[in-house]
């Protein structure tokens, strides 16, 4: 994935400050900023999560999931095996003396296999048994926004190096060196995409069939601190 860059090189954040601690502060001068570089993280696969709501006349809720996940894994595209995971399940008996199973399932599908599922569950659908799609989450996947995330802290050691050496060379006498450097928790700019199945078929098919890729904002923050000797103080 080579995602689209937009850098905000060279730009500093909040102000800028320098201070010179003498006597029993410090002996040192330093100058503080924060630098920002923003990406985005994009991603063609989503969190599908589908519901199910099955009755039985005895209490076999584990025999129901394999019945469930086998069915669901016969709609998607073999080729490409999908890992359904059980991420809800209840049982209970109702008046009828049927015990009532309400099941979710989760899986990862890039778009062919979510406009697969679309177009199949319905088929899946018995007296007894019924099949719904709860939600659909675009949302990069943990490892998508380590790599931009490591990506970003790249591009922001560059523009440490490249301060300091500005920093240098404005004063020139003074010997800038790099004291401190922290990183703040990466930021999405951007509310994470979710379709949920509240439209018309037609709508639902246009929405799992597109080939764009979902993109977020990543921005990240580093927090930076240069110092040099203060001579004055070391004098005393």
């Amino acid at each position: 994935m080579k995602p689209f860059k937009l850098s905000l090189l060279g730009i500093i954040c909040a102000s800028v400050f320098v201070t010179s601690y003498a006597d029993h502060q410090s002996c040192q001068n330093q100058i503080s900023m924060q630098l920002q570089e923003e990406g985005w993280v994009s991603s063609t696969t989503a969190q599908v999560t589908v519901s199910i709501q099955a009755a039985t006349n005895k209490d076999n809720s584990s025999e129901v999931v394999a019945s469930i996940t086998k069915k669901l894994k016969s709609v998607v595209n073999e080729k490409d095996p999908v890992a359904w995971r059980l991420v809800d399940l209840s049982t209970e008996k109702n008046s009828a003396g049927l015990f009532a199973i309400s099941a979710k399932m989760s899986a990862r599908l890039n778009n062919a296999q979510l406009t697969q599922l679309q177009n199949m569950i319905q088929s899946l659908n018995k007296a007894g048994e019924q099949y719904k799609v709860d939600s659909i989450d675009y949302q990069p996947t943990l490892a998508e926004i380590a790599d931009e995330n490591t990506r970003l802290r790249v591009l922001l050691y560059k523009d440490v190096l490249g301060q300091e050496q500005i920093i240098n060379s404005a004063f020139a006498d003074k010997k800038y060196q790099l004291q401190t450097l922290s990183f703040d928790s990466p930021y999405t700019a951007t509310p994470r995409p979710m379709v949920m199945f509240a439209g018309n078929a037609a709508t639902r098919q246009a929405s799992a069939s597109t080939s764009t890729p979902f993109s977020q904002q990543l921005i990240l923050t580093a927090n930076v601190t240069f110092s040099s000797p203060n001579v004055a103080c070391e004098k005393k």
